[in-house]
């Protein structure tokens, strides 16, 4: 019974950990995609300019 309550928590944290992890990735990634879409809004005007009408946003720099 302890080795096996030991096993079990030693999943846990490590299932924790995984999910921390894994949440970090996908927001970085997601940062990642905003940040890379701003970058080439040169090329990408009329999809900012729509994505604005939507935010209440004039005009982006």
């Amino acid at each position: 019974m302890g080795i096996l309550g030991g096993a079990n928590l030693l999943t846990f944290v490590v299932y924790k950990i995984d999910i921390f992890i894994l949440s970090i990735v996908i927001y970085t990634t997601k940062l990642l995609k905003i940040l890379l879409f701003l970058k080439n809004n040169s090329k990408n005007k009329k999809a900012l300019q729509q994505n604005a009408k939507g935010l209440e946003i004039d005009k982006l720099p």
